[in-house]
This record gives structure tokens, sequence and C-alpha cells, in this order.
């Protein structure tokens, strides 16, 4: 579906990331990931050389001169940016008086200037090109309904959606499609150490607990693997969905069925 394709994937070096950029390259599709910290980026990088093209870029991606430097060095190994995915994403959990304006800055940096930021610097070569691109930006549910004890990961994720829309309006009269996807809790570090961790420390409460209690929540009773909602990635940067852009699609074992 994806084959030859170049996919740059935010946020690559674990999880959801992770996910998404081994299947890309299972299908063929080159792929440049990046993350904040090389000595965890470079050993995934190794990890999946044998599975195709994989490059890894060093940056922040809520800092304009590291998404300049890294389309920059992706162009310098590719001469196109077929596919943009936006995931990479930081865990807070605090009450809302309690979050400060730095923490604030840096949450709304990461999920949702850094979505702008790369969108602004891909686009252009997608439209130079004349490629039919494909973007799709991770949100979440908590995007959609709001999560407590995590206010500003929630505005950062509704940030995201409105912006999906509005772009989607901008580009579609140059056949790049922009879609995002809300996945709710996945099996996945970030959910581990960042929430349930964390919420552990914070109320001193037994982390299988907590998970019960979360799971007791999710009609189908049981957290996503990162990989499922990696083939709904797929599906929308492929040209099976060209006719889809705009939209944002939930999966999240039911939990916010409404």
């Amino acid at each position: 579906m994806i084959k030859d394709k170049v996919a740059v994937i935010t946020g690559g070096s674990r999880g959801l990331g992770l996910e998404t950029a081994r299947l890309f390259l299972q299908q063929g599709a080159k792929v440049v990931i990046t993350g904040r910290n090389p000595e965890t980026l470079n050993p995934v990088v190794e990890e999946l050389k044998p599975l195709g093209d994989i490059m890894g870029v060093a940056g922040d991606i809520s800092k304009e001169e590291d998404v300049k430097r890294t389309v920059a060095l992706v162009l310098e190994r590719h001469s196109n940016i077929d596919i943009l995915v936006n995931n990479a994403g930081i865990p807070q959990v605090k009450k809302m008086i309690d979050i400060t304006t730095d923490e604030w800055n840096e949450m709304l940096g990461v999920t949702l200037t850094g979505v702008f930021l790369t969108c602004r610097e891909v686009v252009p070569v997608m439209l130079r090109n004349k490629t039919a691109g494909k973007i799709v930006n991770v949100s979440s549910v908590s995007g959609n309904i709001g999560s407590a004890m995590a206010s500003a990961y929630s505005a950062g994720k509704a940030g995201v959606l409105g912006f999906t829309k509005a772009i989607a309006r901008e580009l579609a009269g140059f056949k790049i499609n922009v879609n995002a996807v809300c996945p709710g809790a996945m099996d996945t570090p970030m959910f581990h150490e960042g929430t349930i961790g964390a919420i552990s420390k914070m109320f001193n409460r037994k982390e299988e607990d907590l998970l019960k209690s979360t799971l007791s929540v999710i009609p189908l009773r049981r957290l996503l693997h990162p990989s499922e909602v990696a083939n709904l990635i797929l599906y929308l940067s492929s040209p099976q969905a060209d006719g889809i852009t705009g939209q944002s699609y939930n999966i999240d074992c039911g939990y916010d069925i409404h």
C-alpha cells in the first residue's frame, strides 16, 4: 500500500511510534523516526535496520530549529516526504491548579505546537513536489471527552483535532489528506509509567489496582495494543484512504461510546 513512500514519524523510539515505524517498514516504506533522546533513538534505529530503509533524527519537535533541521536532513537522504505521522507526546498527571506555566507550555509545545511546526515545514515539500500526501495526527480520546488530572494533555489533543480539520480544508484542493486518530488507553510505557505509575505515586495506590479500575470502565475490558492503532494509521496513510480527509477516528475499545 505504501511501498517506496517516504514516511516521517515523530516520537518513533517507543510505543505507538515504534509500532508504526515497524509496520511501515514491513510494508516497504522508507521511514524516518524522530525522538528527543539519541540514547533511546539510536538503538531503535539499529533494531529496525533489518526491516528496511530507516533513518533516525534526534530533536525536539516543539523547537522550530529542530523541526527545520529534521526536514532538511530527510530531504538530503530522500527527494520527498509522502507521509507525515505526528505522534510525539509526553505524559502529565496533575491537578489543574497545580500545573505550572512552564509545564503547561511544555505540554502544548509537544502535543500541539509540534504538530503545527512539522506540518508547516513538511506541507511545502509536498506542495512543491505535487505529492498526493497523507498527514495523520495522533490525538487522543482525551481530546474528545477531557480527562481529569490531564487538563493540559486534553487541551493539546483537542487542539490537534481542530487543527486537523482546518488544514484538511486548506489542503484538500492539493490532494493532501489530513486525518486524526484518537486512541484510548494503550499498553505502552507512556501509559504504564507516565499515567498509571504517576497516579500510583500521587495517591499511594497499587498500580495493579489502578489498572483494574481503568479496565472496569472500558467496555472491551482491555488495553489497546499499539499495533492496532498503527494499522489504522497505515490505512489512513495509504491510497485506500484517498477519499477521507478532515476526520478523526476513535480507537479506544469502546471507552467513548456515545
